[in-house]
């Protein structure tokens, strides 16, 4: 049986493990570089897809200031 205690340590890690870092200033999302850019959301997605596999910008699961979770771009 698990004490209080490792339940507590238990479920605090487990929190961070499920928090996503919130967005930060920088952070690009692919709506904003679609809108940019004056195509649609499926071409600027290929466009970051190189750069992301060139290790230049990274995709990232975050916190949008809206409260939902999202994926934005941020260099690397």
């Amino acid at each position: 049986m698990m004490s209080d205690d490792e339940k507590r340590a238990l479920l605090d890690e487990l929190v961070r493990y499920g928090t996503r870092p919130e967005m930060q200033p920088g952070d690009v999302t692919l709506s904003e570089l679609a809108e940019e850019l004056g195509v649609g959301r499926g071409t600027a997605q290929k466009r970051m897809k190189g750069l992301i596999e060139a290790g230049e910008v990274q995709e990232l699961m975050v916190r949008l200031p809206n409260g939902y979770s999202g994926i934005v771009y941020r260099w690397a």
